[in-house]
């Protein structure tokens, strides 16, 4: 084995001796990325929503599809795309606009007692329309509390645009059940209050259903 290991020589080329050893180490974060990944366990979610304005100004509909994967170990717990589009109608003047999101959203879990766990979430993504498109990013601190096939979870969400777009800073209030369905199926329902950051002025609530499918 020694005698294997005397004959394996780096080039003497210090150009040549660089590359090797990114070479080397690219093929070790490929096979240990590889295997973090295979530890996961795929999902797929698909959510849909209805959101109502202050005083009924104005009246929502999207719908949310969230592919990802969910590790039981680990600095992430769940990673997950976004995809949504949202149908948006101003019931005073009957105008509609219809706007696309997508990013990413990554979850940790630290798990407080066996029950009880609290959670971060971070998103960075983007949304475009018809009159505008900016980029934004949110933090959602929040508490699960599981017990038998049941989770109860809140969360306050923090959003913000990262441009120079303005009244995006929006503020909310989530909270909501899940259910285990099965090994495979899980269905969570949701209210959502969400508020101006600034002026705290009331913007809407909305409620929301998601079903999600674990592989």
């Amino acid at each position: 084995m020694q005698k294997m290991l005397m004959k394996i020589r780096l080039p003497r080329s210090p150009i040549s001796r660089f590359f090797t050893i990114a070479a080397s180490l690219a093929c070790l974060h490929a096979s240990a990325s590889a295997a973090w990944l295979d530890a996961g366990q795929p999902r797929i979610g698909i959510e849909a929503e209805s959101e109502r304005g202050a005083n009924g100004a104005m009246h929502s509909r999207s719908l949310t599809l969230t592919p990802g994967i969910k590790w039981q170990e680990g600095w992430i717990t769940v990673a997950e795309l976004i995809f949504q589009v949202e149908g948006e109608q101003d019931q005073a003047t009957g105008a509609r606009e219809t706007r696309r999101k997508g990013g990413l959203r990554l979850r940790k879990d630290v798990y407080l007692t066996p029950e009880l766990a609290g959670t971060m979430r971070v998103f960075v993504g983007q949304a475009s329309g018809a009159n505008e498109r900016y980029t934004y990013a949110y933090l959602e601190p929040g508490l699960r509390y599981e017990f038998d096939d049941v989770e109860l979870a809140v969360g306050y969400r923090v959003i913000r645009a990262v441009d120079a777009s303005r009244g995006h800073a929006v503020n909310e209030l989530r909270l909501g059940p899940s259910f285990e369905l099965s090994r495979h199926d899980e269905v969570e329902f949701r209210w959502v209050r969400g508020w101006d950051a600034l002026s705290q002025r009331f913007l809407s609530d909305s409620w929301s259903i998601e079903y999600t499918r674990k592989f």
